[in-house]
């Protein structure tokens, strides 16, 4: 029998090579086609959320638009919805410095077109934050203070404001504007050469006004003012001018502490005096007060209407 011809090693070696070789052309080809296949992909997720992005931007334009058309109509009406409302009412309006005044501003004009009489703003000047010795020394100087704790200032303080802005002479306060802890200043033709002395009045309504970026800090000196002004029977209502800061993104902060407090049930609060609705609440609010009517007003989570009720004839 012949024998069989035995492989050659050369033929065996080419023919592991060839092998390989294929092996290695199949793996680059697909991974090219692989590779192909997810960028065509993740180009098409791109364009998808490119599309989306700029629907979502459009959207927003719009709403934007649409807001600031709705606030330009609102603050067109807003005289017709507060005209007459308090025809001849003392409203005394007290602010903490730190606070935007614009829309304090803008809420005495208000008050004015509704005749309330409301010449102006009491500014609560930083020093009543007393943290330095010199704050300290100012107030207790100015009120002839023996107890200089701050709770005993604040408390001595915000009872001469409030006899101030409830008919008392002016005097009350004299040493307070003339230490710079508090100013007085006029807003608009209705208060024009109007003085400290025309703020407040007999039978007056006080509107205190607060915010997160007060330079009074002390969460209590509103308690403090409204506590002192229920003493005395007068309708108060409590303001936020809202601003976002790092430690506060809600509404109403600053009046969690009066809307706690059991003796401050009759004090409305409003937690949008920022908005031109706000403006309008605290018009309408204080004019509820009249006839004993309460309410918390705004967009935080405590308020129960954006707006007072319509009043039924």
């Amino acid at each position: 029998m012949a024998p069989q011809p035995m492989i050659n090693f050369r033929y065996h070696l080419a023919s592991l090579v060839a092998v390989f070789l294929a092996l290695a052309l199949g793996v680059v080809m697909g991974s090219t086609v692989v590779d192909r296949a997810i960028v065509s992909g993740l180009r098409s997720r791109i364009d998808r959320v490119e599309s989306n992005a700029e629907k979502r931007k459009a959207e927003n334009d719009q709403l934007r638009s649409d807001l600031n058309r709705i606030q330009g109509s609102m603050e067109a009406v807003a005289p017709w919805a507060v005209a007459g409302r308090l025809p001849g009412v003392p409203v005394a309006v007290v602010a903490p410095r730190g606070i935007d005044p614009a829309p304090v501003q803008q809420t005495v004009t208000m008050l004015q077109q509704a005749g309330a009489k409301a010449p102006g703003i009491l500014w609560l000047e930083g020093s009543w934050e007393l943290e330095s010795r010199d704050d300290v020394a100012k107030v207790a100087t100015a009120l002839n203070a023996t107890d200089r704790t701050a709770r005993a200032l604040r408390d001595q303080g915000m009872a001469l404001v409030v006899g101030a802005a409830n008919g008392g002479t002016p005097q009350g306060i004299t040493p307070l504007v003339t230490a710079s802890v508090v100013k007085f200043e006029p807003v608009g033709d209705a208060g024009k050469n109007a003085t400290v002395a025309d703020w407040g009045g007999t039978g007056a309504r006080l509107l205190i006004v607060d915010g997160p970026n007060a330079k009074i800090t002390a969460k209590d000196w509103t308690v403090t003012l409204a506590r002192a002004a229920t003493a005395q029977r007068i309708p108060t209502e409590l303001a936020e001018v809202f601003a976002k800061t790092p430690d506060v993104t809600e509404r109403a902060t600053r009046l969690v502490a009066a809307q706690a407090a059991a003796d401050l049930a009759t004090v409305t609060t409003i937690d949008d005096l920022d908005l031109v609705e706000g403006r309008i609440a605290a018009v309408l609010g204080l004019s509820d007060l009249g006839r004993g009517v309460v309410g918390r007003y705004g967009y935080g989570s405590s308020a129960t209407r954006s707006v007072p009720e319509a009043q039924r004839s």
